[in-house]
C-alpha cells in the first residue's frame, strides 16, 4: 500500500462506538498517511481497546493518552508528535466512506498547495 506525506490527528474522549469505524475506512484507502495520531483524553470506556486491536492492520498508528482538558491542546499533540508535510484533523465519528477519497484529498491539496485546507 502506497504511503502518502500526511498525517492523520484524530482526538477522544470515550469514543469506542465510533473510533473503530474511522479506522476501518482508514485501513481500506487507496493510499495511507505516513503517520496516524490518535491522541485520548483519559477514555473511561473502550476507546483504546478498539484502537489497539487495529494497529496490526495499520502499523503507522500511534496513539497518546493526555489528561482531559480541550481538544485544541489533543490537536496540538498529535501535530507534535508528526513529521508529516500535509496534515489532516479528524473526528472520532466520522467515516471515510469512499475508499479513494484520502488519496483526492492529498492530490489536491498537492496540487494546490494551500496554506490551509478545510
Amino acid at each position: 500500500m502506497k504511503k502518502v506525506d500526511l498525517a492523520v490527528i484524530i482526538p477522544t474522549l470515550n469514543e469506542e462506538r465510533y473510533i473503530g469505524k474511522l479506522l476501518d475506512s482508514i485501513a481500506i484507502q487507496s493510499v495511507q498517511p505516513q503517520e496516524l495520531v490518535i491522541v485520548d483524553a483519559t477514555s473511561r470506556d473502550k476507546t483504546i481497546d478498539e484502537i489497539r486491536k487495529r494497529q496490526k492492520d495499520i502499523p503507522q498508528l500511534k496513539y497518546f493518552q493526555v489528561p482531559k482538558s480541550t481538544i485544541s491542546k489533543q490537536r496540538n499533540l498529535g501535530v507534535s508528535k508528526t513529521k508529516s508535510k500535509h496534515l489532516l484533523f479528524l473526528d472520532a465519528d466520522t467515516i471515510l466512506l469512499i475508499p479513494s477519497i484520502m488519496e483526492a484529498y492529498y492530490e489536491e491539496v498537492k496540487k494546490r498547495n494551500p496554506v490551509i485546507a478545510a
